[in-house]
């Protein structure tokens, strides 16, 4: 059992983002994107047959750029949005 105190600290490194954080390669290897966890988790077989039934949106920031990860049926498709200094 963990104690309440060990609790608290542990919730609070993780909302301050002191324990470790993912990051994404762009080197063609996917498996990064198994440490960021989902935004959003949409229901399998939720809209009408033929058209594009999402399951998981995941994202993941940097000062530099916007990645996004989205998992449909039969395929993901990874986008990265560069952010420039307007």
């Amino acid at each position: 059992m963990v104690k309440p105190g060990r609790l608290i600290w542990l919730l609070i490194l993780l909302l301050t983002g002191f324990v470790g954080r993912a990051q994404i390669f762009i080197d063609g290897n996917f498996d990064d994107w198994r440490a960021v966890p989902p935004l959003v988790v949409d229901p399998v077989g939720d809209v009408p047959a033929g058209n594009i039934d999402f399951r998981t949106l995941k994202i993941f920031d940097t000062e530099e750029f916007i990645f996004s990860s989205s998992r449909q049926e039969k395929k993901s498709i990874y986008r990265i949005i560069k952010i420039s200094n307007c």
